[in-house]
């Protein structure tokens, strides 16, 4: 594992969509349209509660309000759809 002590930025291209910029940072996940300034970013407990959400994972209260946390059991858990 490679610890970030700096920002990292990749140019992704999004087949139908273009070239984007993402940037990790100690802070989360910068998302901006290639030759643009302007950029969103998601937290990382914001990036894998939408992860989780999108994955359909059932989850209690408790695993919600912590989702990094839950990450690492995500093989005791089970999704909507099994």
């Amino acid at each position: 594992m490679t610890e970030l002590t700096k920002p990292v930025s990749r140019r992704v291209h999004v087949s139908g969509k273009g070239d984007f910029v993402v940037t990790l940072s100690k802070h989360g996940v910068s998302l901006r349209k290639a030759r643009k300034r302007k950029s969103v970013t998601l937290s990382y407990d914001q990036l894998a509660l939408r992860a989780l959400e999108q994955g359909g994972w059932m989850l209690n209260a408790k695993e919600w309000a912590a989702p990094l946390a839950t990450l690492g059991r995500l093989a005791r858990l089970r999704t909507t759809s099994r």
